[in-house]
């Protein structure tokens, strides 16, 4: 798996990859404003957005407590299967703007156009051109949910995207489970059923949820506070 990302990435168009990384000139852009623009006299507070403007977070450790919190939460109250629970890869290329297809259970990456340009089944399954074009059509035909994507629908029957620091450490866990359906259903003689964003949605937000802070339930505020130096390198 440790050549994955590169060939998520291998031969995309510049515009393609800003789509998946520009969100970084974008912060930079804004910063650059609210240091430039000058306050009306009435106002009186300002508030900041903590995450990645006052805080930084380690990102790999953000991935793997994202995964281990929502694996845990899908084994505890949805009887996933406790395989799930295994050690975050970081070889796995977690990266904002990877999109779950609900319908073919594999997760994609988009171009500029809204076309596949790679896709990988399951952990280990990475779709060669050919395997592409069969399941989402030639050069230039665009991805099904591409419109609704692209109008700012991040979540729909068929599909989600994980457009976030937050969300994005939820592609393995997605995976994963996509090889559990096709082992489940191989050994049935049935086709495998990959609608598992309810479950994955409500995982996600088991950990993020504002209540889950002051209860410390759903594991991810509970570890930021046991150990806020492992996830928020100071500044």
């Amino acid at each position: 798996t440790g050549g994955m990302r590169a060939l998520l990435l291998a031969s995309l168009p510049l515009a393609a990859l800003c789509v998946t990384m520009g969100y970084r000139a974008a912060r930079s852009r804004a910063r650059l404003l609210s240091r430039s623009c000058a306050l009306p006299a009435s106002a009186r507070v300002v508030v900041f957005d903590l995450d990645h403007s006052l805080a930084r977070y380690n990102l790999p450790a953000l991935y793997a407590l994202v995964h281990e919190c929502a694996a845990s939460f899908l084994v505890r109250e949805h009887s996933y299967d406790a395989s799930l629970l295994r050690s975050y890869d970081h070889s796995w290329p977690s990266m904002k703007g990877l999109v779950f297809d609900c319908q073919t259970g594999d997760i994609v990456l988009l171009d500029e156009l809204g076309v596949v340009a790679r896709a990988i089944h399951g952990e280990h399954r990475v779709l060669d051109a050919g395997a592409i074009v069969a399941r989402y059509g030639g050069p230039g035909c665009r991805w099904r949910e591409a419109d609704a994507l692209c109008g700012g629908a991040s979540r729909g029957d068929r599909y989600f995207a994980m457009s976030t620091g937050f969300d994005s450490g939820l592609s393995l866990l997605c995976a994963r489970i996509v090889d559990l359906a096709d082992a489940r259903a191989n050994a049935a003689g049935q086709t495998a059923d990959y609608c598992i964003h309810d479950d994955v949605f409500a995982a996600m937000m088991s950990c993020f949820q504002q209540p889950a802070f002051a209860a410390e339930t759903g594991g991810f505020f509970s570890a930021l506070r046991a150990e806020p130096g492992k996830y928020l390198p100071p500044r």
